[in-house]
């Protein structure tokens, strides 16, 4: 059987064709006039002079010398049993072909038939193949013993004697017989003829010998059937993996599969085979390829198919579980055959969609694909994608046999139940968990898009009641605009079982009707209808709308606006009240606001926002801004679309900050351009407290780069505002909305309970007379019940952020005691002392007087010194946080805080103090390795303490003076200035890289 359609095979696979006689036409190599005298020259320099490296048959070299002396004189009679013998000293070159200055492998060919004519040539190959090195057959060898391997011919040093000698003549007569094929596949049937004859002749030589003549003449499938017949007998007992290879030539003398079946099941059975390297081994994989196709047909790739070993000769690779690459799959759909469609359909279609379409499985021949996928041995998924290629007309009816049709067209019925194999295959992996369906996300979205292909209301069904699930509404929403009296029909009247899909369904059903209002509902029964007459009813405008005349002039602009995304549904977003009650925008306003929106980015906003601003109500504009938001979050964050992200930068208000902050802290788990994409908004809304919502993404998420792009954007507006970062974060710091003495009144109604907090910020509730309580109490029949539950949803809010703060807060304090860092006293009572939630954290630690006293926060507000002294503080003075390596009272204090009972947010007082020895200050280097081995995991506890990983494998910090010191887990180093050493450090400086060193140790 041929390939139909006419197909050409692609050019780097026929460059690599062993030609035949009937087979694609393939132009015979051309003779240099040169090769007789390139070939002497060669031979004279070979081991037929010197005879160094093997014993040889001292007959058979001197008709060897004969047959090279008579090469420079035509009139000449030539030997062949010389000529073959000639030939076989070429074996010592055969590594050589690896040099691009030595083209070695058709020279003897060519000479031969220039000096003798085809039919010598092609004799003279069969007589050097019966004269190849055989252990057993020395008598009829011309290499008796081989002594050593030829060096400086580029042979690999591991080579034996025997196994060179073996490999190089194997490649003089592999190269030389394809050369001659080439010459027969293209010569006349006369000359052929009297190769055959020559041939015929010497059937009953050694195997070798008879195999190479069928080799050259591939068309006598009778020689061919014995040769493989006989290769157990012959190379069973001699030859093993790195004996000859000659067995493997009947692979390219094959016309039929069952003759490369018979092949395999002797070649296998072989003692040690090495088969199929052997075969690849010869020439590579294209040349097997290309000429199995050539010469047995599409049958070829059933055989091919049929085992690893036929893969990987022929050039398809698999990766470790079987499965073939992606690359091995495009290379099987070259092939215009059933065969080699079935097979990728059977590889991909249930386990790796993705690469199914990745490849064209059902695009570069969909009729082709249609009949195929329609067959018998494949899962019941390619029936549904053989309707699916018909109902769409990509595989046209007219092309299709009759038989192929019906068979289709019977899968088809009424079309109801066409991808009902798809969907149960996403139920079995969303619903069950059997996620060995599908290799990866991306397979299970292609299953998906095929659903989506087919066009019927079944499939449509299939997939709206399913998209409650990840991935498919998108799909639906598509499909949804696209048909929309499709979508109506069967979201009007479905009804999912699962209570999940059903609310999905219902959503989507209502966003349908709104957003096509001028929809016929005569198609609908009387279920469906009263459905969407209700929906209708209830999204009724309402309140007044605001004339033209009264919109910003931004919005009154003329011309056609562009379509909205399919997830967006203006009837169901928050109306926008202008500022002076003039009215709601109407849909069209709404529409021309999305289209201002779609026109800007964060850099550089449409101008007309800022009107929009001014003119309509806030608290509006946020809420229209939250709810387009979560109308683009249940479309999965389609990325294209960005108006959402903008609507909240430009039009939202500070109550977004939160639930945004969350939002992107999950995105940074599995959507990090997204996230990054998310902090655009904060740095345009602007306010402090989206800032400090920066700041918590800048400490709070686990992605090194997306922290590395939060802080960026904190250091840009910090330089914008003449601050450093630190002094933006405390300025942002939010009060938690407590009382300006730090606490929160909560409002039962007859009854009042007052939240304060601890020094860590955890919350302390007291009733009415002051009573610490374990925590806010449950309503009470006489409680406001209304007001009970708002003061426990605040409770409930105020202690998830004072957590955070307590947190984020710490830290820095923690980090300015580290690094030194100094308040005016105007600013540390602002910031620190007087904030609301801040001065409950600061009341704990110890504070330290520039050139002069330290001193702690007293419950009465007042400044304590280590004595207790009354300390009072100057607005010129400036204040830091007191560490205990630049202090020797380190115990005094620790007894004060014990006196008090006083536990500190952070170590400060019981912190490890290090001082260096005369000659770690005296080093620039401290070796510090244990011998144990650690992975970089334990560097983030030492990293999330204000130092950064760097690309030495370990951590570093700037301090001040200029200084950078590192710690990794062999050693700990000043690395900046350069020639620094830890003496130049401060106490402090010293004393933390070496408790840093430290804490790395204890983690690894």
């Amino acid at each position: 059987m041929r390939f139909d359609h006419g197909w050409d095979m692609p050019a780097d696979w026929l460059s690599s064709l062993l030609p035949r006689h009937g087979g694609r036409p393939v132009p015979p190599p051309k003779i240099g006039p040169d090769a007789p005298a390139e070939l002497r020259a060669r031979l004279a320099a070979s081991d037929l002079a010197a005879r160094q490296y093997a014993d040889y048959d001292d007959a058979l070299c001197t008709e060897a010398e004969r047959f090279v002396a008579a090469l420079n004189d035509p009139g000449a009679d030539l030997s062949m049993r010389g000529a073959a013998a000639a030939g076989l000293f070429m074996a010592e070159y055969a590594n050589m072909v690896m040099w691009p200055s030595e083209p070695l492998e058709a020279l003897l060919a060519e000479a031969l038939i220039a000096r003798g004519g085809l039919v010598f040539a092609a004799h003279v190959v069969s007589t050097m193949s019966g004269l190849i090195h055989h252990p057993d057959l020395a008598a009829t060898s011309l290499c008796i013993r081989p002594i050593r391997v030829p060096a400086d011919r580029g042979w690999h040093e591991n080579y034996t004697p025997v196994e060179a000698r073996q490999h190089g003549e194997d490649w003089v007569v592999w190269h030389t017989a394809s050369a001659v094929r080439a010459h027969l596949a293209a010569a006349d049937d006369e000359t052929r003829a009297a190769v055959a004859r020559r041939m015929e002749s010497e059937r009953d030589g050694p195997l070798p010998q008879r195999i190479v003549a069928s080799f050259m003449l591939p068309d006598r499938a009778e020689w061919v059937d014995a040769d493989i017949a006989a290769i157990p007998g012959w190379f069973g007992e001699s030859l093993a993996h790195q004996g000859s290879r000659i067995y493997v030539m009947p692979v390219f003398s094959a016309s039929t599969a069952d003759q490369l079946v018979r092949w395999a099941t002797a070649a296998e059975a072989l003692p040690a085979s090495g088969c199929w390297w052997d075969l690849y081994a010869f020439y590579g994989s294209d040349p097997v390829l290309a000429t199995l196709l050539d010469g047995v047909g599409p049958a070829a790739v059933s055989v091919i198919t049929s085992g690893e070993g036929w893969l990987r000769a022929a050039g398809f690779w698999t990766y470790r579980h079987g499965y073939l690459t992606q690359e091995a799959l495009t290379r099987l759909m070259r092939i215009p055959a059933d065969e080699s469609l079935h097979h990728v359909a059977l590889t991909t279609i249930e386990h790796r969609q993705s690469d199914a379409h990745t490849v064209g499985l059902l695009t570069r021949d969909p009729v082709r694909a249609a009949r195929v996928l329609s067959g018998p041995g494949l899962p019941p998924t390619a029936a549904d994608l053989a309707a699916m290629l018909v109902m769409t007309g990509a595989a046209a009816r007219d092309l299709l046999a009759a038989d192929d049709l019906a068979r289709i067209d019977a899968h088809i019925g009424d079309g109801r139940a066409v991808g009902a194999r798809i969907a149960r295959e996403l139920d079995e992996v969303d619903l069950e968990n059997r996620w060995p369906r599908y290799e990866s996300d991306v397979d299970r979205r292609q299953s998906i898009t095929w659903l989506s292909r087919i066009p019927t209301d079944g499939a449509f069904r299939m997939l709206a009641e399913r998209a409650d699930r990840r991935d498919i509404r998108p799909v639906v929403l598509k499909l949804a605009a696209r048909t929309p009296e499709r979508a109506l029909r069967v979201l009007a009247s479905s009804a999912p079982e699962r209570p999940e899909a059903a609310a999905v369904v219902a959503e989507l059903l209502r966003d349908h009707v709104l957003t096509h209002p001028a929809l016929s509902l005569g198609e609908l029964d009387v279920d469906a209808h009263a459905r969407v007459t209700a929906i209708i009813a209830a999204h009724a405008a309402t309140g007044p709308a605001a004339p033209e005349n009264m919109w910003p002039d931004a919005l009154r602009t003329s011309g056609k606006t562009k379509p909205l995304p399919v997830w967006v549904v203006i009837p169901t977003l928050p109306p926008i009240r202008l500022t002076d009650d003039a009215g709601a925008l109407t849909e069209a306003a709404v529409r021309r606001l999305f289209a201002l929106l779609t026109a800007s980015t964060f850099a550089a906003p449409a101008p007309g926002l800022a009107e929009v601003r001014d003119t309509c109500d806030r608290t509006d504009l946020a809420a229209f801004a939250l709810e387009l938001f979560a109308q683009w979050q249940r479309a999965e964050h389609p990325a294209a679309d960005k108006q959402a992200l903008l609507a909240l930068g430009f039009l939202a208000d500070d109550s977004v900050v939160t639930p945004l902050t969350d939002v992107v802290i999950a995105w940074t788990e599995d959507a990090i351009a997204r996230a990054k994409l998310g902090l655009d908004v904060f740095v345009a809304l602007g306010t402090d407290a989206a800032i400090a919502g920066l700041l918590r993404l800048s400490k709070s998420t686990k992605q090194k780069g997306f922290r590395k792009q939060a802080e960026a954007k904190l250091v840009t507006i910090a330089d914008a505002r003449g601050l450093t970062p630190a002094e933006l974060a405390e300025r942002v710091t939010p009060d938690l909305g407590l009382d300006p003495d730090g606490r929160m009144t909560l409002d039962y109604g007859p009854r009042r309970f007052t939240v304060t907090f601890d020094v860590k910020l955890n919350p302390i509730v007291l009733d009415q007379d002051g009573r610490r309580l374990r925590s806010l109490p449950r309503a009470a029949a006489t409680d406001d019940a209304e007001r009970a539950e708002q003061a426990k949803r605040a409770f409930a809010a105020l202690k998830k952020a004072a957590r955070t703060l307590a947190v984020e807060r710490g830290r820095a304090l923690e980090d300015a005691m580290v690094t030194g860092r100094r308040w005016s006293v105007p600013d540390l009572r602002r910031f620190v002392l007087d904030h609301p939630a801040v001065r409950h954290l600061a009341r704990a630690l110890i504070w330290q007087v520039q050139d002069g006293h330290a001193f702690r926060i007293a419950e009465d507000g007042t400044l304590a010194s280590l004595g207790d002294d009354t300390l009072t503080l100057a607005d010129d003075q400036h204040i830091s946080l007191w560490h205990p390596a630049a202090d020797t009272d380190q115990r005094a204090w620790a007894e004060v805080l014990a006196d008090y009972e006083i536990f500190q947010p952070f170590t400060q007082v019981g912190r490890a103090v290090h001082t260096l020895t005369p000659e770690q200050a005296a080093a620039r280097v401290i070796p510090s390795h244990t011998g144990r081995y650690f992975e970089v995991e334990a560097l983030h506890p030492v990293a999330a303490r204000g130092w950064r990983h760097n690309a030495d494998g370990g951590v570093e910090r700037d301090w001040p003076g200029g200084f950078t010191t590192q710690v990794r887990l062999e050693d700990i180093a000043v690395i900046a200035p350069a020639g620094a050493v830890f003496g130049d450090l401060g106490p402090i400086a010293a004393s933390e890289t070496l408790l840093a060193a430290e804490r790395l140790h204890a983690a690894a």
